[in-house]
């Protein structure tokens, strides 16, 4: 009865953080500290199978679309870790699409920190996924970061994409850059920049 109790009880507060993200959507105030608060939730509590294939399913279609067109690099990198962590789940193939996604994002800061923790992820819970130790090696010899080319790392990205066998993410036509960026959005990241260069 207490291990029921207890599981039900987890299981609540995971909705109810969810149903937090999805209602403050874009609300960076709330979504960051957020993704903060997950990240401590999956690493100090252990899910249930179907309450964990559960909890990545929603959280990942929420991170996407947190996510997706920001420039704020704060909330972009608060979001890796517990994004990560959902990879310790069985039905992960949704957490692996959208890792590799941010893999080769715009930011080299944030290439850089989605490979470290998709590794670090991997290195944890090293049954989650077939071919492991390949998937590792590449994550850990590439140089995400590295402005030069582009190409080079969707090449590597690739790569893991077919040993993970998730689908490799579609190359979109060229888009003219958005600037539709919130005020709040440009000021959090330019903040962040400064902050981390410690200015």
């Amino acid at each position: 009865a207490v291990v029921s109790t207890q599981s039900t009880g987890v299981e609540e507060a995971c909705t109810c953080l969810l149903d937090i993200l999805e209602r403050d959507c874009k609300n960076d105030r709330v979504t960051v500290p957020l993704f903060k608060t997950l990240e401590l939730l999956l690493n100090n509590v252990i899910l249930e199978e179907k309450q964990g294939n559960s909890f990545a399913a929603r959280f990942t279609a929420l991170t996407k679309k947190e996510v997706h067109g920001s420039g704020n690099v704060a909330k972009l990198l608060a979001a890796l870790n517990p994004l990560s962590s959902c990879v310790q789940f069985p039905e992960n193939r949704p957490v692996l699409s959208q890792t590799m996604l941010l893999l080769c994002h715009r930011y080299p800061r944030v290439r850089k920190g989605m490979a470290d923790s998709l590794y670090t992820a991997l290195i944890t819970f090293d049954d989650a996924i077939g071919r492991c130790e390949e998937v590792v090696a590449i994550l850990e010899s590439t140089v995400w970061e590295d402005p030069s080319d582009i190409e080079v790392l969707r090449a590597k990205r690739n790569e893991i994409c077919t040993l993970l066998g998730v689908p490799v993410p579609k190359k979109t036509g060229k888009k003219v850059e958005r600037v539709q960026q919130t005020t709040s959005e440009q000021f959090d990241s330019y903040s962040d920049l400064v902050g981390r260069a410690g200015y």
